[in-house]
């Protein structure tokens, strides 16, 4: 523990050469740090805990980010199996009807989801959620009646002549997607990310299932 200091600072007034005890030193700056005994770990804990807390921001951000991640780890990880069982046109046919099938999800509630978390009391909100799935059934049907009036014109089409026996499945899927949407702003404003976030894989692995078993 004591050691002889040799350095010009080490001699006192007197001009000899003393001995200091180090450890003992160490053990006086320590606390002046305030870096030890264990409250560097408690300022970080303070400073953490209303991130990582229940009902914090970030660890909503961080559940509903981790849900979708593992969802689209589903989709990539299944793709080696489908490019085995359909061939590319049967993908340019999915990918043609899914962009308008998320396009027409977009538009067909008018945005009225979007007040769902925003709405005052519970009764407002539950009219916004009954009025954005009504427009979503209603926009729905008229695209049924939109398939069945031009149905001619999109079957001479070269680009939608390949995917016309798919369009009767659209308005399914537009009040499938759109009630799916609006109950995600739903479940937004009732704080149940981790719902949430279970549905966005669920949704992943019954869509594989689903494409997998179709391609047998």
């Amino acid at each position: 523990r004591g050691l002889e200091c040799v350095e010009p600072e080490c001699f006192g007034g007197s001009g000899d050469l003393h001995t200091i005890d180090y450890a003992q030193v160490n053990d006086q700056k320590a606390p002046q740090s305030g870096l030890y005994g264990g409250e560097w770990t408690h300022r970080v804990s303070a400073a953490v805990a209303p991130l990582l807390g229940p009902g914090a921001f970030f660890r909503s951000v961080l559940l509903l980010a981790s849900g979708s991640a593992l969802g689209q780890l589903i989709v990539v990880t299944a793709l080696p199996i489908l490019t085995r069982l359909f061939d590319p046109a049967a993908f340019g046919v999915l990918g043609t009807y899914t962009a308008t099938l998320a396009v027409s999800s977009a538009v067909c509630m008018l945005r009225y989801e979007a007040g769902i978390v925003i709405s005052d009391g519970e009764g407002e909100a539950v009219n916004v959620l009954t009025l954005a799935i009504s427009m979503a059934v209603l926009s729905a049907g008229l695209s049924m009646v939109g398939i069945l009036m031009f149905r001619s014109w999109l079957g001479s089409s070269p680009k939608f002549a390949a995917v016309l026996h798919y369009w009767y499945w659209l308005p399914i899927g537009v009040i499938a997607t759109s009630a799916y949407t609006a109950l995600s702003y739903w479940a937004v404003r009732k704080q149940s990310y981790k719902v949430l976030a279970r549905t966005k894989v669920t949704q992943s692995i019954g869509m594989v299932v689903a494409q997998i078993a179709a391609g047998f």
